[in-house]
């Protein structure tokens, strides 16, 4: 009898056991649900499965990788995504606005069929955040995620759980902030930036070697705005890869973090580093010879949460809080468009003595150069968070009304109709006409950080498996290229596309005016497409 009572006291402690794992299984499973540019495997969903991608928490689930913390005064909600694939016989109908689009020119074509008024007046004028390079850098914002290299604005909980921006200056804690014309009469500020490659937009029909995007949220809630749910906003700028170009410094700074990262993940992991990349000088663990005197980033450092992780148990996107934007950022632009012309007629020649200098032989890396201080941080290189912006050298660009481009492709058409011209509930996007001239060594390694990606080791809350391989990449067994870009979406009329060129208004870039007196606007739009010809004036 003894036994049998033991036996008996045994099996009800396992079921217990059970029923608990049973229910915790159950939560996890709800939040596990994740996305891939392959197909469909379990819960893990390919582009065209999407839609079912779901999150019970925003908190702890894998497959909405942007939870929106920026959010003012609403959230994600449910999933948006729709299935509605380019190229096909429209199965989406009219009612959709999905995101990525291929972008068409002839919409600036006067007295065409397919002409759509650009409506707006001015450029995009934007200011810098108050998070330095260095600051990024300390907080871990440079992240490999599944589906993208990435770059996070960090944010902080005050006392009164409001959240605000992690970087303090003199000046207040500025976010990055951008002025879109017409329709638009507050600022929107900066969250986070996307690298894809390729690229997810196309234009004319050409893809990319890959695309950066910066996500926006409005910096007053629709309510002030007068203009409800015009709350998240992309501005996209295309890199391509030239033969006859040195490397974009800007990225190859950014590459050289990712690779930090990549290292500290490595090493928490127990894993081997890396082989060297050219743009980043040579660490290799445990020999200090190569490490030279003034290198700070260079320095073995423990791992540490990156700022995503902090973020997520930070804040409970299921409670309402407050974001805490300092007086300076709602305010005038410090800089008049005078003194703008001025200063990008400047960097707009010392640019130029970059490519010069390539062209005349001089390929040299920074250290080579005699500064190794300069090396990881490329110190001597100039940093603004819209520095991209900055480097494509134009103005003028594609404006669309979308969606995100990853679950849960925020922006539900459905919600849209009957708010405000039909344009709430929506991403509002701004792609920029020329693509930034990247060395193909750089295009190569961020192919190379996709696809090798690990998850970090363990810490406190982490729901991944750590120190295992997981990218969301489609992998060419051939190239070892990735694809993190979500197939093209076909066009409606609920896009409201619209290009916007040289008969809009006057840039200030000499790149710019120069394409514009270039000939005819017809020649300009599809004979000599880009301000640069780098790729001998072809797409």
């Amino acid at each position: 009898i003894g036994n049998t009572t033991s036996q008996i006291l045994r099996q009800r402690a396992i079921m217990k056991v059970l029923v608990v794992l049973t229910a915790a299984t159950a939560v996890y499973a709800a939040n596990d649900d994740r996305f891939n540019y392959r197909n469909s495997d379990g819960n893990n969903y390919g582009p065209e499965d999407w839609g079912r991608v779901s999150c019970s928490d925003k908190n702890v689930c894998l497959g909405w990788p942007d939870a929106w913390e920026t959010a003012r005064g609403w959230n994600l909600g449910g999933t948006s995504c729709k299935w509605c694939p380019a190229n096909t016989n429209k199965r989406c109908g009219n009612g959709h606005h999905q995101s990525p689009i291929d972008l068409l020119r002839n919409k600036a074509i006067n007295g065409s069929s397919t002409f759509n008024e650009c409506i707006d007046v001015h450029w995009m004028k934007y200011e810098d955040s108050s998070c330095s390079w260095q600051q990024l850098a300390e907080e871990n914002a440079f992240t490999i995620e599944p589906h993208a290299l990435k770059i996070t604005q960090p944010l902080e909980r005050v006392a009164d759980n409001s959240i605000r921006l992690r970087c303090p200056q003199d000046g207040g804690r500025k976010w990055g902030r951008i002025d879109f014309s017409k329709g638009f009469s507050q600022w929107w500020l900066l969250s986070h930036i996307d690298f894809k490659v390729p690229s997810e937009h196309s234009q004319e029909g050409k893809f990319y070697s890959g695309e950066i995007q910066m996500a926006h949220f409005y910096s007053v809630q629709g309510n002030e705005a007068g203009s409800p749910d015009n709350e998240m906003a992309h501005v996209s700028m295309f890199i391509q890869e030239y033969d006859n170009v040195p490397p974009y410094p800007w990225l190859e700074r950014a590459i050289c973090q990712w690779r930090q990262t990549e290292e500290d993940n490595r090493k928490g992991c127990g894993l081997a580093s890396v082989p060297p990349y050219p743009g980043c000088f040579p660490y290799t663990r445990g020999r200090n010879d190569t490490v030279p005197p003034g290198a700070r980033n260079l320095r073995r450092r423990e791992h540490r949460k990156s700022v995503l992780q902090e973020m997520e148990e930070m804040i409970d996107l299921d409670q309402p809080f407050n974001i805490e934007i300092d007086p300076e950022n709602l305010g005038e632009h410090p800089m008049s468009d005078e003194e703008w012309e001025e200063w990008i007629t400047d960097y707009s020649e010392k640019d130029k003595k970059r490519f010069e200098e390539w062209e005349n032989g001089d390929h040299r890396e920074p250290w080579e150069k005699g500064d190794h201080r300069e090396l990881l941080e490329l110190d001597h290189e100039p940093f603004h968070n819209y520095q991209a912006l900055i480097d494509c050298k134009t103005e003028y660009y594609f404006r669309y009304s979308g969606t995100q481009t990853a679950p849960p492709c925020w922006g539900r058409f459905e919600q849209a109709q009957g708010t405000s011209q039909n344009r709430g509930f929506t991403s509002h996007w701004r792609v920029m006409k020329d693509p930034i001239p990247v060395h193909p060594r750089q295009i190569t390694e961020m192919h190379r950080l996709l696809r090798e990606r690990i998850n970090p080791p363990p810490y406190d809350g982490q729901i991944r498996t750590p120190c295992s391989a997981e990218t969301a990449a489609a992998v060419d067994s051939n190239t070892g290229r990735v694809n993190v870009a979500r197939p093209l979406q076909y066009t409606t009329s609920n896009h409201f596309k619209v290009f916007c060129e040289c008969q809009d208004w006057r840039s200030k870039w000499p790149e710019d005016r120069a394409w514009c007196k270039s000939g005819s606007q017809m020649h300009r739009l599809y004979d000599n497409p880009y301000n640069h010809a780098y790729g001998g004036g072809e797409w």
